[in-house]
């Protein structure tokens, strides 16, 4: 192994120290064995500024550990022409070709990245952590991503389907009001949501150095987004969990206008005790909240208006832009009452069998996951535009 691919080896087992420190942080804080009393967070941040660091550091030594490989490459060849043994020092059979060695210098012998942007899912060495965004701008950023266990592809939890509160004063000796909490326990399994790209020729990825980083980021970009229809819109048949819309139930129906249903939905829920703290909707369905007029005969809003274009709220709840929701519909909910359990979060390169004669490579980018909603009755869909 040579010098700079022994530096590459130091500065990923450093990150992987790091990720795994970040890692325990966020099992001790979901499992309640750590309150979040503000040094819990100061200790991730710090985790995740050297993993950042250290991610840069990577790329470089790795830029460095090919350029050492290629140069110990032709140093083989000129000494093999020279009619001289050469034994190579990072231990390659010295009938390794060109085209094994840059597929393995560009490859990286199915290098793992990460998946899960906005969230934490600490499967892969080389994952890169991001804290879950203070704007949410996906369904998934207002949900919390829970690890799944390393040895299981099931999940199970309890969801509750009646919460009648009957609690009332009760005279001396008088029998107590029953009130109702029904359970139901749900068993589930992770569904595998991937894609994978054609064939690209290796030579794309020496001469174009930001190819690599592009085509991740799409093939990232691509499961995320199927990842937000299933969360979203999933069916609970062959290989979708049960969705969000489908767990709402029937549509609330549309009256007066999409500020006055969503209002009274919202209110709706309050008055049952749930506690809504977002709306999904489409950008376009957003558009048309913010440049609906009020009929002349009412006026101005006495207290303001309940859209805030540029904070981008109504009725002071904030709205995430999904292009999954039907048109003319949108989601209101206490997304706490639901968390994603994923794992195996991977962009993974792979030059073999046919691909390697052809000096090509492909890109695999996949996620293991799940939806549970403990309280369907939280989540309500609604018609905001008049069929």
């Amino acid at each position: 192994m040579g010098c700079y691919a022994k530096t590459l080896a130091r500065y990923q087992t450093e990150q992987t120290a790091q990720i795994r420190e970040a890692r325990r942080i966020t099992e001790e804080m979901t499992g309640g064995t750590r309150s979040d009393n503000g040094e819990a967070e100061n200790a991730y941040q710090h985790c995740q500024a050297e993993i950042d660091r250290l991610g840069e550091l990577i790329t470089s030594a790795r830029r460095d550990a090919d350029d050492e490989a290629a140069n110990e490459t032709e140093e083989r060849e000129f000494q093999a022409a020279a009619g001289k043994n050469y034994t190579p020092h990072n231990g390659h059979a010295p009938g390794a070709g060109w085209s094994a060695r840059a597929a393995e210098a560009i490859v990286g012998a199915q290098e793992e990245r990460a998946v899960n942007s906005g969230s934490i899912d600490l499967v892969s060495p080389l994952q890169q952590i991001r804290v879950k965004p203070q704007v949410p701008t996906r369904v998934f950023d207002l949900l919390v991503n829970v690890p799944a266990p390393a040895d299981s592809n099931s999940t199970s939890y309890l969801r509750q389907t009646v919460r009648t509160n009957n609690a009332a004063p009760v005279a001396d000796n008088a029998a107590k009001p029953v009130s109702v909490y029904t359970l139901q326990s749900i068993e589930d399994r992770l569904r595998v949501i991937a894609h994978v790209s054609e064939p690209i020729p290796l030579r794309y990825l020496s001469d174009r150095q930001q190819l690599q980083r592009f085509l991740e980021f799409e093939m990232q970009s691509g499961v995320l987004s199927a990842l937000e229809s299933v969360i979203v819109n999933g069916s609970n048949t062959g290989e979708e969990f049960a969705g969000l819309v489908p767990q709402a139930g029937t549509p609330v129906a549309f009256a007066t206008s999409a500020i006055q249903v969503t209002s009274n939905v919202l209110m709706a829920q309050l008055d049952v005790g749930e506690q809504p703290n977002a709306f999904v909707m489409r950008s376009t369905d957003w558009e048309t909240i913010t440049l609906e007029r009020a009929p002349a005969a009412v006026g101005p809003w006495l207290n303001g208006s309940p859209v805030d274009v540029k904070a981008r709220t109504l009725h002071g709840l904030p709205v995430v832009f999904s292009p999954q929701i039907a048109a003319g519909h949108a989601l209101l909910g206490d997304f706490q009452q639901s968390d994603i359990v994923s794992k195996d979060s991977t962009v993974m390169w792979d030059s073999s069998g046919d691909l390697f004669t052809h000096n090509q490579a492909i890109v695999r980018a996949e996620i293991r996951a799940t939806l549970r909603c403990y309280r369907p009755a939280s989540f309500k869909y609604i018609a905001i535009a008049a069929a």
